[in-house]
């Protein structure tokens, strides 16, 4: 993941994984707050620290940018 300033407030580059872990933890979320049960599919999909790396980033981005 890059992240850059401009001058309409930040862009986020992500690689094709980094993009699969964060719209595979978005559906698993949707799943879970929509009741569906067979969502728990989607969790052996998930690396919890890749994906805590790139939440990490992505709500700290002011600091990693500035």
């Amino acid at each position: 993941m890059t992240v850059a300033q401009t001058s309409q407030g930040y862009r986020i580059d992500l690689d094709g994984s980094e993009r699969d872990q964060l719209l595979t933890a978005t559906e698993y979320a949707l799943s879970q707050l929509r009741g569906e049960r067979d969502g728990a599919c989607m969790l052996g999909d998930l690396d919890a620290e890749r994906l805590d790396v790139l939440v990490d980033r992505l709500f700290l981005v002011s600091h990693t940018a500035a």
